[in-house]
């Protein structure tokens, strides 16, 4: 297994506080702009900040010369340089803190005290309980009578429950044909244009008042109301639309908002599944919600599925 497979960066605070990130490809850049890896939409970050690698089997980092540098573990790193990192490391980008972790299923947890050579179990429990008599003396063994009639009772009753168990499961499976012919598991596209919001056609803001947009935008995305960011940046793009800035801002805000929405509509698939209808329907509820007035197409698809796990749930027969 390649070295990089082991190691990933978990992040602990900021934008994107909660996520892994597997070194997968050798290599993450962090930035600003769209074309990073990961990009970090603060003014803290640079447009190209920091680069993670691996190199002759060790983890590197380096500061691309970003206007407000990099740190690891609370030390700001010369810009330009190499640096090694290791697990259990801390690294900082502007708000965001990251943590070099091991892939926890790519090794054993082992104490710290040497416990020492394992002792025979078995051995010890044989020379503590000696074989019986009639073994040890090579007397030989008869096994009681076999009663015939427990015997055939007890196969018409394992009989019974394999049928009973199979057509349960007949049953169920019929239950949910029209939900999993439409249940798919594909990647979701984000559409060019959304759907225009009414209260906002006419409203042109005032330069001053674009100020306090991007404020507004910046505490969503920090807050992950991705929804109310995405709106925001598309009224502050009516009086800067070649701001590369904003652009990147509303792209990352896209982004994050349709990534909640892969990742409710793959789990709501797997409740299905599962036949749990219950928590399936809390996710598309939740798709409905991230949609609305934003994605018609997303939104009623959500509404039908609803609709429809709302049906199996008060009717499951």
């Amino acid at each position: 297994m390649n070295q990089e497979q082991n190691i990933w960066l978990e992040a602990t605070q900021g934008l994107i506080q909660g996520q892994k990130l597997p070194i997968d490809q050798g290599q993450i850049t962090f930035g600003r702009t769209a074309q990073n890896d990961v990009v970090l939409a603060e003014q803290a970050i640079s447009r190209q900040h920091a680069r993670i690698f691996f190199e002759n089997n060790q983890l590197w980092i380096t500061d691309l010369g970003s206007k407000n540098g990099t740190m690891v573990n609370k030390k700001t790193i010369t810009p330009h340089q190499n640096v090694a990192i290791h697990p259990n490391d801390s690294i900082q980008l502007g708000s965001t803190i990251l943590h070099v972790i091991k892939n926890p299923s790519s090794f054993t947890h082992i104490s710290r005290a040497d416990p020492g050579p394992k002792k025979n179990t078995t051995l010890a429990r044989l020379k503590a309980n000696p074989l019986p008599d009639f073994l040890a003396k090579g007397k030989s063994f008869k096994l009681p009578p076999i009663n015939r009639r427990v015997v055939l009772y007890g196969g018409m009753v394992f009989v019974l429950l394999v049928l009973v168990i199979s057509s349960s499961s007949k049953r169920q499976k019929n239950q949910t044909p029209s939900l999993k012919s439409t249940y798919e598991k594909q990647t979701i596209t984000i559409p060019d244009h959304f759907q225009t919001d009414s209260d906002q056609i006419q409203k042109i803001p005032t330069l001053e008042e674009v100020e306090l947009l991007i404020s507004q935008a910046q505490s969503a995305i920090r807050f992950e109301d991705y929804h109310t960011a995405i709106r925001l940046y598309e009224q502050i793009l009516k009086v800067r639309p070649e701001d590369e800035k904003i652009i990147a801002y509303y792209n990352v805000a896209k982004q994050n908002l349709y990534r909640k929405i892969q990742i409710n509509r793959n789990i709501a698939i797997i409740e299905v599944e599962k036949l749990n209808f219950e928590k399936a329907m809390q996710h598309w509820q939740r798709i409905a919600e991230l949609t609305q007035g934003l994605d018609p197409e997303r939104y009623n698809e959500a509404q039908e599925q609803i609709k429809s796990l709302r049906s199996m749930i008060e009717n499951p027969s």
